[in-house]
């Protein structure tokens, strides 16, 4: 892994939420959760910056007034800490996190509650997740996907989404967004 962390979803920030539900399920690992949250605290701090192709999608929204959230499940420091680390809380982005108690994230209420503070309708909404889970409930509510598997994820079934991406690197931002939301005329 390089030294830098992209914020893409990527495997270290799968890991870690992989991580923080497997801890969650033994019941007595509170003190090993601590320990790894922290850790991972201590990494994002120092570590973390945007992937290209996610810093052209977050730029080309902003140039079409159309408003950028995160929607996470990993633990609110850790989510806090990634967002200014990488830089995302100077902009107008929105981070909705929600908490690790909720089975299978994200569920479609994350999504709608989200897209609800947004001020949008969900089919002016694009999802973009890692997991067959997150696009899964991006679509149940009506949201455009788009999937960018990691390592972890590239054996999912994406069907139904709208896009697959192979990965951030070659993403043309600008066109993809006209694809999915085309411009009002």
């Amino acid at each position: 892994m390089s030294r830098n962390s992209s914020v893409a979803p990527g495997p270290v920030v799968t890991l870690a939420a992989q991580l923080t539900e497997l801890l969650s399920l033994d019941g007595g690992s509170e003190e090993l959760s601590a320990a790894m949250n922290r850790a991972l605290h201590e990494h994002f701090s120092k570590n973390t910056q945007l992937g290209a192709g996610l810093e052209k999608v977050i730029k080309a929204a902003a140039q079409r007034g159309i408003p950028t959230a995160v929607l996470t499940g990993l633990p609110e420091e850790i989510a806090q800490t990634i967002f200014a680390a990488a830089g995302l809380e100077c902009r107008e982005i929105q981070l909705f996190v929600f908490s690790d108690e909720e089975k299978s994230f994200p569920r479609a209420d994350a999504w709608l509650k989200a897209v609800k503070n947004l001020g949008k309708t969900p089919r002016f909404c694009i999802a973009f997740g890692s997991s067959h889970a997150a696009c899964k409930s991006a679509l149940s509510v009506g949201m455009r996907a788009v999937a960018v598997p990691d390592a972890y994820t590239g054996h999912h079934d994406f069907s139904g989404a709208d896009r697959v991406l192979d990965g951030w690197d070659d993403v043309n931002a600008v066109e993809l967004l006209n694809d999915l939301i085309p411009p009002l005329r």
